[in-house]
């Protein structure tokens, strides 16, 4: 338990740097597309609303997972582990979300992708300096690395550099998008 705590803290401080931004509480259950600021973790512009969630039974994903996407990434990236418990329900919520995204959706840097639903959301964020694509690929994989270091219970995010982009899950009031860790330092 003490080691996984100075992992973590020490992770924390990778990303110390730059800022996350906190999604505004009270919005309704969706998609939405945030513009951040990370020097200041600051939101630029109002959020768009890509899609409502609605109360009824979740969306199902297609019978045939959609082609294309990025290879792999040679190694995890870095994970932030936070001991907060997502809400029940959550990811049976957000996971079949993912498939629904406009896959030729093209997101410039410092935008964010966020699923809120009640208190829980799900997140990803384009560090890249071009334009970046929203894969489900990506995001199962993502969610497959933080269930494994944080259980499937616990929020948490990685950062995959080869993707240039953060995936997570947290609840409504976290920092959110904290970016990619600084560069190591050599002494």
């Amino acid at each position: 338990m003490r080691h996984q705590l100075s992992s973590c803290l020490s992770l924390l401080l990778a990303v110390a740097g730059t800022r996350g931004f906190v999604v505004p509480q009270g919005l309704p259950d969706g998609v939405y597309l945030f513009d951040f600021d990370p020097e200041s973790g600051s939101i630029i512009n109002e959020p768009q609303l890509l899609k409502y969630l609605t109360p009824a039974a979740s969306p199902r994903p297609p019978l045939h997972s959609p082609g294309g996407g990025p290879e792999a990434p040679p190694e995890p990236g870095t994970l932030l582990r936070r001991d907060v418990p997502q809400p029940r329900g959550f990811r049976r919520r957000q996971d079949p979300v993912w498939w629904y995204l406009p896959k030729d959706t093209q997101y410039p840097v410092n935008q964010a992708v966020v699923i809120t639903y009640g208190s829980a959301m799900a997140y990803m964020c384009n560090w890249d300096s071009f334009t970046n694509r929203c894969w489900t690929k990506e995001y199962e994989e993502a969610s497959g690395i933080i269930d494994v270091a944080c259980q499937n219970s616990l929020t948490g995010t990685v950062y995959v550099d080869r993707w240039k982009k953060t995936y997570g899950r947290d609840v409504a009031g976290a920092d959110i998008c904290l970016g990619p860790p600084a560069p190591a330092v050599e002494s």
